[in-house]
């Protein structure tokens, strides 16, 4: 299977990966009275300024006997107000970010309603009682979390912290708080995952398919070209044949922007050997039974939504895994 993976590296894109932290140390999530039990805490009320471009945190700080990269929500779990979602720093750096699915989104901001309020373009004006209040919880934590809600302006104001079995918040009521609280846990678990994090497997697949969006860019058809396995620029008039589904986990870049493959070539290439090196057969999609190509037939690359496309009039051709070559 690894000697495949070397097949097919020089189709696909990716960064300099940097390894994972061996660090099992956890993070002390708040200072001061509320290290241990909480005393009161004053924070913004109901009349507090606007909140635009609100971010949400959600932070863990599990027992010593788990180690911090399989601890869900230990270098921090966020989501904006749009919907873009990132794990991470880890101790190097290491990122995850992507898109949450519309329909948690819509289930986030129902939990939110009356902590935010109105929402507009600007935001909305968050909605806090003066006073940290606590409640039971039907059982305690695995860890101790914090969650907060911060904009660009403003630094991270405190809505959930558990302790033990205890929830304690700054949010209107209890049921509220309690709501918001397995929501936000839930989705950190979903999005946070998988673990351990950072994995300089998972992490630079991730990295890959970011990078993809910036490499096959474009604002005209002339922009765009085809690349062969070596990422070479190939013609159109070419008798060529090109991947466009090789079943790695990261498709083949055999469209792209001419310019930014040009000036990403040499680090396109040594950052795949890198992830062949990280992920070994994790790098296969194992569910994947076709591969798809196509010829060329003297039909230009094209740019749609201001990325390169292969033009409709080629037709893919399918085959099993390991019949192109």
């Amino acid at each position: 299977m690894r000697s495949a993976l070397i097949v097919i590296s020089a189709f696909c894109i990716g960064s300099t990966f940097i390894g994972c932290s061996k660090n099992s140390s956890n993070q002390d999530l708040s200072s001061g009275p509320e290290a241990g039990r909480p005393s009161a805490t004053n924070t913004r009320g109901a009349a507090g300024g606007e909140l635009a471009n609100w971010t949400l945190k959600f932070a863990a700080k599990c027992p010593d006997s788990v180690n911090a990269t399989n601890c869900v929500g230990y270098y921090g779990f966020s989501v904006d107000q749009l919907g873009h979602y990132q794990v991470g720093p880890g101790p190097n750096g290491e990122l995850r970010t992507g898109k949450v699915k519309p329909e948690d989104m819509t289930a986030l901001n129902s939990l939110l309603h009356n902590t935010i309020g109105e929402s507009n373009d600007q935001g909305g004006s968050l909605s806090l009682q003066g006073n940290e209040e606590h409640v039971g919880l039907e059982s305690a934590a695995a860890s101790e979390d914090l969650i907060t809600l911060s904009n660009s302006t403003t630094q991270g104001q405190k809505l959930l912290r558990t302790v033990g079995p205890d929830l304690y918040f700054t949010l209107k009521s209890a049921e509220e708080a309690k709501a918001l609280y397995a929501g936000v846990r839930k989705m950190t678990e979903t999005y946070y995952a998988p673990v351990p994090f950072p994995d300089a497997c998972e992490d630079g697949i991730n990295a890959l398919q970011t990078l993809v969006t910036t490499v096959t860019a474009c604002k005209q058809d002339s922009d765009c070209g085809y690349f062969d396995s070596k990422l070479e620029l190939v013609a159109p008039d070419t008798q060529a044949f090109l991947e466009a589904d090789n079943c790695a986990r990261v498709l083949p870049i055999s469209v792209a922007n001419v310019e930014a493959i040009k000036t990403n070539k040499a680090r396109i290439q040594e950052s795949w050997g890198q992830l062949i090196q990280a992920c070994g057969d994790r790098l296969m999609r194992t569910d994947c039974t076709q591969r798809t190509g196509f010829n060329l037939n003297r039909v230009a690359a094209v740019c749609q939504q201001g990325s390169c496309k292969t033009p409709s009039a080629l037709v893919l051709t399918s085959g099993t895994p390991g019949s192109f070559r």
